[in-house]
């Protein structure tokens, strides 16, 4: 499996107890959605391994604890520590309605509801303080700020995501390097 073809939906943290489990940490929306899934890829140097998986315990909405088929003591589960945790692109919960995955979208167009069609999305950049959209808008890379006022949706089947840019704003950041 390359790591294009999949997600990360977490990261291994620390051993629990003595007979190899070990902590996983998930930034998922909701967690349930992984307890029946028999298989996942750790990030191990910079290739994925493929484990089984033989229980997944919740312990939290954002953590579960796992035991993985041959890891069956303390020293082999903390081999496994800070190792990412990853599943295929296919397995992801399917969105509806104005809910998107932030990988999906890379090259949609972004259309507004008022200028029509603005450029393609070359990718989201995730920030600390707002997530953005990067949009190709004339061979210069614009920003459009991820929020409920401002995008729309997606239409998967044509290719676009739908959005409601402020007054000026286009205007002011191609004026305004």
């Amino acid at each position: 499996m390359n790591r294009e073809d999949c997600y990360q939906a977490g990261y291994l943290g620390k051993p629990h107890g003595i007979r190899g489990q070990i902590k996983g940490v998930f930034e998922v929306n909701d967690l349930k959605d992984y307890v029946s899934r028999n298989t996942v890829y750790l990030l191990l140097g910079d290739s994925l391994k493929v484990f089984t998986l033989i229980s997944f315990q919740l312990t939290g909405a954002k953590q579960a604890i796992l035991q993985f088929e041959g890891i069956e003591n303390r020293d082999q589960a903390e081999k496994l520590s800070g190792a990412g945790l990853f599943y295929p692109l296919d397995q992801l919960p399917k969105l509806s309605g104005g809910k998107f995955y932030y990988h999906e979208i890379t090259g949609f167009t972004l259309v507004d509801k008022n200028l029509g069609n603005l450029g393609f999305i070359i990718r989201v950049d995730e920030m600390p303080a707002q997530d953005l959209i990067m949009v190709d808008i004339g061979g210069r890379e614009i920003p459009v700020p991820i929020t409920d006022e401002i995008v729309i949706g997606p239409d998967r089947e044509k290719r676009i995501l739908a959005c409601d840019l402020p007054a000026g704003y286009l205007e002011e950041m191609l004026t305004n390097p």
